[in-house]
Order: structure tokens, then C-alpha cells, then sequence
């Protein structure tokens, strides 16, 4: 691992420490269970940009993500406010931690928390979306409630909804999130508790990522209705860089996404987590009828970079859309 300050590198970092987890969830990647690091970085004053990137044996490099310091020496006081909110929450423990994250690492959810609001909320707005004033917004599929008590943090006078079909997580949330949060269980079928229009901003994270094409459609025609016309719809959905995780070894399985535009794993059940669905762009768009797309970030990236707490899984494609009126 290179650390490079405003162009300069600082700092090697060896990778080498065991990570028993990471090789679960990355299954067939060689030593992906020697691929953890810690290490203390001293910056200097003034400081722009630090960006670290991935160093392999045969020297070639991969930018892992970038940080612009000098935006977060302008955002103290807000950065500093969200922290304060977010450490006065108590934080799930590692099972139920690892049932939406596939890590027990507390230290990581706390830390991604405020971030993961933050380039959400970049997300909209760079893809038109004005968040400036109160809106009621939906996280669907909340699992123990990450994103909402990022929301939560911003204090932005929000009215914020959270729903997921896993009864443990909503009742660990009600029990321990604000009470000003409005969480729902709901089951793996429409229709939702919700009325028509009710909502103007959705997001739904890692869930049209393991559901079969039949229930993505279901799904969309729900969204659509509880959301009203012109609201927006953050959607993240497996695209092309997840194919050698997903289809290992079938190198071949890329020219049938781009034939078909769409592809599911034979593993697991529809809507469970070792269930896999993959999109190209083009075929995204045809699944989210009654939509236009306003943005597009592929493998999450803005403006072209890697994020240091990525809102979504690594890799995965971020779109936003508009609902057609």
C-alpha cells in the first residue's frame, strides 16, 4: 500500500495482517486472508490531497481512493457536529453488523456512517437533485439503520423512513435508533405499509443486487407508487467489475451480460445475500419503467474518483432516477 501526499508518496504500508472475513466474502481471490493493514499517517499542515493506492508484486498500481483534506478542513464544524450525533447512537453488534456488511468490524460501520450520508447525498445532487429543503426519504432495505443515522446526524429536517424484511435488524433499530425515525418491517412482497406518492427521495442500497429479474420488476412498480412524481430513486446494482467475483474463472460470461444485459448466479435463493444479479447500464434503464435516469456512477465513483468510505458495497454501480410524472 502507497500513501502519496499531494503527489509526493510518504508512506509504504505492508499488507499482511490476517483478515478471516475478507477472504469469506472474497472467495477465491488469492491471499485475500493476509490483506489487512493498520498504520498511523502524520500529515503536514496544509495538506490537500491524500490518495493511497494498492501496489501488486509486479509493480503495477491501483488507486484505492482519494480524500481531499482541504474539503474537510472546510467541513469541520459539519463533520465535527455529525460525529457528535453519531456517537451519542449506540452501535449493533457484530452479528448483526456482518448480516448487511459481511464483516463484524465495528470500528469500520461507525467510521463509514457519516460518509456513506455525505456521497449520498452528492449522488443527488450532483445528478440534479436539490436536498436543500426538507423531504421525506425512504432507505430501502435499511438493515440495522446505517445510512438513516448518517441522515439522522446532517440534521437536515429531513422526515426519514427506514424498511427491511429482516425482522431482527428492524426491531434491534427500534429499539436502539431515534424515535423520530420511522422504521417498518416489511415482507418480501409488495405492497408496502406506505400510501401512494408518499415519498420524494428512496434509496435502496445492495437490494436489486440479489433479487431475481421477475422481483426487480415487482419491486420497481412499489417504488414507483409510493414515490412521488418527479421524486428521486437511488439505486446501486452489480455492473460489469463484479463479474470475475461473481463468475469466477468464466472469463467468457462477459460477452453473454452484453448479449442478455442481465445475469444471476445459480447460488442462494431470490433475495438472499449469496444470490447475485448483474446489469449492464442499458438494460438497468429498461427495468426501472416509468423512470429517466439523472445520474450514473459507475463502480460508485464521483467525478471519477474512489471513496475513502464508499456509500455501497466496492464496485458497485450507483444510479439515480427520476420518476416520470
Amino acid at each position: 500500500m502507497a500513501l502519496v501526499v499531494d503527489g509526493a508518496r510518504t508512506m509504504s504500508i505492508p499488507v499482511a495482517e490476517q483478515r478471516e472475513e475478507i477472504a469469506r466474502s472474497a472467495i477465491g481471490v488469492p491471499g485475500a486472508e493476509r490483506c489487512g493493514f493498520t498504520a498511523e499517517v502524520t500529515l503536514p499542515n496544509g495538506a490537500g490531497r491524500l490518495a493511497a493506492s494498492a501496489v501488486f508484486a509486479d509493480g503495477a498500481r491501483e488507486l484505492l481512493f482519494e480524500i481531499d483534506l482541504a474539503g474537510v478542513r472546510r467541513r469541520r464544524d459539519l463533520l465535527d457536529r455529525m460525529a457528535e450525533r453519531v456517537d451519542a447512537i449506540p452501535l449493533p453488534g457484530p452479528d448483526l453488523v456482518y448480516l448487511t456488511q459481511g464483516l463484524r468490524d465495528l470500528e469500520f460501520y461507525r467510521c463509514a456512517i457519516v460518509p456513506a450520508a455525505l456521497n449520498t447525498v452528492e449522488y443527488f445532487e450532483t445528478s440534479g437533485i436539490d436536498l436543500s429543503r426538507p423531504r421525506r426519504m425512504l432507505d430501502f432495505g435499511c438493515g440495522s439503520g446505517r445510512l438513516l443515522v448518517g441522515w439522522h446526524a446532517l440534521a437536515a429536517g429531513h422526515a426519514l423512513f427506514g424498511c427491511d424484511v429482516n425482522g431482527e435488524l428492524i426491531e434491534w433499530a427500534r429499539a436502539n435508533l431515534p424515535p423520530s425515525l420511522g422504521l417498518r418491517f416489511t415482507r418480501p412482497q409488495p405492497p408496502m405499509p406506505f400510501p401512494d406518492a408518499y415519498f420524494d427521495v428512496i434509496v435502496a442500497i445492495s437490494v436489486f443486487t440479489h433479487l431475481s429479474l421477475a422481483s426487480q420488476r415487482v419491486w420497481v412498480d412499489e417504488l414507483r407508487r409510493i414515490l412521488r412524481p418527479g421524486g428521486a430513486l437511488l439505486v446501486t446494482l452489480h455492473g460489469e467489475s463484479y463479474l470475475p467475483l461473481i463468475f469466477r474463472g468464466q472469463p467468457e460470461i462477459r460477452d453473454e451480460l452484453y448479449r442478455r444485459g442481465h445475469l444471476v448466479t445459480a447460488v442462494g435463493a431470490d433475495g438472499s445475500n449469496q444470490f447475485a444479479s448483474v446489469h449492464t447500464r442499458g438494460f438497468a434503464k429498461r427495468v426501472f419503467v416509468g423512470f429517466e435516469l439523472a445520474g450514473f456512477f459507475p463502480n460508485g465513483r464521483l467525478f471519477g474518483r474512489r471513496l475513502a468510505f464508499p456509500s455501497v458495497s466496492l464496485l458497485q454501480d450507483v444510479y439515480v432516477f427520476k420518476r416520470c410524472t
